[in-house]
């Protein structure tokens, strides 16, 4: 249902905002054989293009993770760092960590033990980015400067694994699951128009590569994909996606309402497993500046089921990316049933007399 080993080489690849070029190299690897064009531009976006014809078609699907860059490298030894993107102080303590240059120099980010902190107050208290360090082993600044340098990124390890109960667990799923979804629609898909697949940069230092992208771009239509937060334990939102129902539709103002029809038409007409997610303002995705750019740009955006965002074990289950792979794979090949209007970005039919 997965090609392990292509997902295996995409979450396990590091790349922090500002430093995706290991990730893009070897998401080039991966497609370059299937490609018409490839090319990428300033900020550090991959461009794939597949196909021709009058309608331009454009998927989004951002490559950087969550990670953090070095400030300071203190007299013992150890690593001062800020975070890059939204970082969870809460689940830090105790993760390794990967430098992102070469060689992937490795740590641990450490804090008290236990067994030395002063009283429950302490014990309880969630300690400060400002108060946590990243270990390299290093006894001296001299012994650590030999590894990192102020101003390397840093991301969590990330390994691919199963669990027993068939989902898929990594550091960077979000968002190298969606990467994988566009890697997989340029290996087996044959497009019926000219498409984009757009590896984007810097969506989690606020959608900054997919805004120049669009702009050049600038096509007719766009979908845009992402993960997002499925069903867990304790919450109160996000009650209606689960884990294993499918791929995500997202409904909402800034979405192109005829455009998201015709997907969720599609998905039922082919009997692909999909579920709703409603947004009733931005969608915190590269969604909010893709339908923004130039004069407006008809965009879906879909998204797969994920537990624990911006945590060291992510989870997706397989039943969902396939689900969206069917489904975009079907939008790509049948584009012209979609009937999109190049020249006819968005309208709204008045019908009745003027007042």
């Amino acid at each position: 249902m997965i090609d392990v080993e292509v997902l295996r080489a995409l979450v396990e690849t590091p790349g922090a905002p500002g430093r995706e070029e290991f990730i893009l190299r070897k998401i080039v690897e991966l497609v370059e054989d299937y490609a018409d064009e490839r090319f990428a531009d300033p900020m550090g976006n991959l461009f794939v293009r597949k196909g021709s014809g009058k309608r331009k078609l454009m998927f989004d699907a951002h490559i950087d993770q969550i990670g953090m860059i070095v400030t300071a490298i203190e007299e013992d030894g150890r690593v001062r760092f800020a975070p890059l993107g939204g970082l969870d102080r809460r689940v830090l303590l105790g993760h390794r960590v990967v430098f992102i240059k070469d060689g992937f120099p490795r740590g641990v980010i450490g804090h008290k033990s236990i067994h030395i902190l002063r009283g429950k107050e302490e014990a309880n208290k969630i300690p400060e980015i400002e108060d946590i360090r990243i270990d390299v082993g290093a006894t001296n600044k001299s012994e650590a400067e030999k590894v990192v340098s102020i101003g390397d990124y840093v991301t969590y390890e990330s390994r691919l694994q199963e669990l027993p109960g068939g989902a898929l667990t990594a550091a960077a799923m979000d968002n190298r699951i969606s990467a994988y979804v566009l890697v997989e629609l340029i290996r087996k898909a044959k497009p019926q128009t000219e498409t984009r697949f757009v590896f984007s940069t810097q969506e989690e230092l606020g959608l900054k590569g997919a805004r120049v992208a669009t702009y050049r771009i600038y096509p007719d239509a766009a979908i845009c994909l992402d993960v997002t937060h499925s069903k867990t334990s304790g919450t109160r939102y996000h009650e209606d996606v689960r884990l294993g129902k499918g791929t995500v539709i997202t409904l909402g103002p800034i979405l192109n309402r005829d455009l998201t029809n015709r997907l969720i038409k599609l998905a039922n007409e082919l009997k692909i497993p999909y579920q709703f997610e409603v947004n009733d303002r931005s969608t915190g995705t590269n969604t909010d500046v893709i339908t923004l750019t130039r004069e407006g740009v008809p965009t879906a955006l879909v998204s797969v089921p994920l537990r624990y965002m911006h945590t060291p074990s992510e989870v997706v289950h397989p039943k969902d990316v396939k689900a969206t792979i069917d489904l975009l794979k079907a939008a790509v090949e049948r584009i012209n049933e979609l009937k999109i209007n190049p020249k006819i970005r968005f309208f709204i039919v008045l019908q009745g007399n003027s007042p």
